[in-house]
């Protein structure tokens, strides 16, 4: 009984054999595809955190850009106002002019040169405000170029992470060589 199992054993040896190596194959085959998976897997969220940070760059460029059209309307508004109020303040003194060119006594002198000196300083503040709000306006224009250059490398990005994720897809999807 012994030799007849021996002997079968050594029969089936070869079968066996071969089953093994096709159970080794099969788990190396099945390892490969689990590190493609994880592969994928990471692929996918890189991208997902690439477009998060995509739309949130874009986002925050709206924002900014809303933010500076409605600042630089507020200062169009102020701007108006300011040169009314120029307007309206070189009239009247244009009025007094004429009023005073009837020879003014020293009182109405020196209300005259408290007046121009009141223009002229109110031109200088208006000239100050105009300078600050133009660098702001350039400094905002400035971060606006800047977003809108990251948007546009994180696209680029994007567009490469995309198309590694397709090749990883086409090489997950071929079965490599035996």
């Amino acid at each position: 009984r012994l030799a007849a199992k021996a002997l079968n054993r050594k029969a089936n040896e070869p079968q066996l054999n071969a089953e093994k190596a096709c159970a080794i194959k099969s788990q190396q085959l099945h390892e490969m595809m689990q590190k493609y998976e994880e592969k994928c897997q990471e692929a996918d969220t890189m991208k997902q955190s690439s477009l998060e940070a995509f739309r949130k760059y874009q986002c925050l460029i709206g924002e900014k850009e809303a933010d500076l059209e409605s600042r630089q309307r507020e200062f169009e508004k102020y701007k108006k106002k300011q040169e009314k109020q120029l307007c309206q303040k070189t009239q009247d003194l244009d009025k007094r002019s004429r009023a005073l060119l009837n020879i003014p006594d020293r009182k109405q002198r020196t209300q005259i040169e408290a007046l121009k000196q009141q223009i002229d300083a109110l031109k200088e503040e208006h000239e100050v405000k105009e300078k600050r709000n133009r660098s702001k306006l350039e400094r905002l224009r400035k971060q606006n170029t800047r977003l809108s250059q990251e948007k546009s490398e994180l696209q680029t990005e994007l567009v490469k992470l995309q198309k590694r994720e397709l090749q990883l897809q086409t090489s997950s999807s071929t079965p490599p060589p035996p």
